[in-house]
């Protein structure tokens, strides 16, 4: 039952990520198409104007899908600001909850992360630590540490090489230099080959957790 508090905050804290990119594109004029909550079987699918707000079974992720070619019409430095709106929301609702400790969390699992994909911390530990917590934080502490973790996660550089828009939305507001296609997608490849492994890895983990080996 422990397991299923983990479940919970991290559907809150996902949802917190994705109300944040939706409601600033809608600020900055972008026409939302679909909100995904979660991977796999679809639990809820609704209409809300001409949005879709779909709910799925897995709340570890989530995308929202902004009609084509909207979000590149915007000026660089907006288009970086709806990339990383999640990770700032996430980061400001774990201040909020945890306090100075949030940013101390978030540097910490970049550090965790980066180390298990090299192979130099076994993710075991990391579910080990998980289960540490849920055993003895209360929930408003839960639901801030899960906050600060999603925000570490999106803040790793290999999943913004996988979604590419902030890096090369900062590159274009910097230098004015607009990366080609090409570059996009060897990049889009590199990032999503990345993270393919920091999940496989946890879930390899996870099984030798669940396992006691």
């Amino acid at each position: 039952m422990i397991w299923a508090g983990l479940v919970l905050a991290a559907a809150l804290a996902t949802a917190l990520y994705l109300a944040a990119i939706d409601l600033l594109g809608r600020a900055l004029g972008l026409r939302t198409e679909a909100v995904t909550l979660g991977a796999g079987p679809r639990l809820l699918d609704i209409g809300i104007g001409a949005a879709r707000y779909r709910v799925a079974l897995f709340p570890f992720m989530g995308s929202v899908t902004f009609a084509d070619g909207d979000i590149d019409r915007l000026p660089a430095l907006k288009r970086a600001a709806i990339e990383i709106a999640g990770v700032a929301a996430s980061c400001l609702g774990a201040l909020l909850l945890l306090g100075p400790a949030a940013g101390e969390l978030v540097f910490a699992t970049v550090k965790n992360l980066l180390s298990m994909m090299v192979l130099r911390t076994d993710p075991v530990d990391l579910w080990r630590a998980t289960r540490h917590v849920l055993e003895t934080a209360p929930p408003l502490d839960l639901l801030g540490r899960t906050l600060a973790v999603n925000a570490g996660s999106n803040l790793m550089p290999f999943p913004l090489l996988a979604s590419v828009g902030t890096l090369l939305a900062l590159i274009e507001a910097a230098t004015g230099w607009k990366p080609g296609l090409n570059l996009r997608q060897r990049l889009n490849q590199i990032g999503l080959a990345a993270w393919l492994w920091c999940l496989l890895l946890l879930a390899i983990g996870g099984v030798r957790f669940f396992l006691g080996r």
